[in-house]
């Protein structure tokens, strides 16, 4: 039933965590703090924080 080649545990493994990082980097990148007021200062670099008054 299988007509594709067969692919090793590895190369899913090696696959599955490209996938899942890159799905964890976009969502982190969507959720940045530093693009929403009011957000999280822990991940905001001081230098790019504007000094409030």
């Amino acid at each position: 039933m299988k007509t594709r080649r067969p692919v090793s545990r590895e190369q899913l493994v090696l696959a599955v965590l490209l996938g899942g990082l890159l799905l964890l980097g976009v969502v982190l990148w969507l959720l940045d703090p530093s693009r929403q007021p009011g957000g999280d200062s822990r991940f905001v670099s001081p230098a790019t924080t504007p000094a409030k008054p």
